[in-house]
């Protein structure tokens, strides 16, 4: 099960990466919540927010899964991306918790959390 969530959650960040909306769109709960930059965001406007967002590259290291119950898990792990938006790119490090839910036969993404750090992971590529 765990395996299962770890690879939900990197699936997650692929869909993203490569800008397949409709794949990442469809890992997420009816009432996602996304906390992320100070402020919170249900799923049509972090799908908004990332329209003029492109993931060039990131890393997601140290995954950690803890069940909190049959129908809930959290992904926790530490985050390097570099992210252009328009001729702006940014690098960041963050540390991200990921709250997934189980209904019926699958998980959904219901919150994502990322707050800044300062090593998250050591050695980007």
């Amino acid at each position: 099960m765990e395996a299962d969530l770890v690879a939900l959650e990197r699936e997650l960040w692929d869909a993203l990466a490569s800008r397949r909306i409709d794949d990442f769109q469809r890992l997420l709960a009816p009432r996602f919540v996304s906390i992320d930059d100070g402020a919170v965001a249900t799923a049509d406007e972090l799908l908004a927010a990332i329209e003029g967002l492109s993931l060039e590259s990131y890393t997601l290291d140290g995954l950690t899964v803890t069940r909190t119950s049959p129908t809930v898990a959290v992904v926790s792990y530490r985050v390097w991306e570099r992210v252009r938006t328009g001729d702006q790119e940014q690098e960041r490090r963050t540390i991200a918790v990921s709250v997934w839910t189980r209904g019926g036969d699958a998980w959904r993404l219901a919150v994502h959390h990322e707050t800044p750090a300062e090593q998250a992971p050591a050695d980007p590529p």
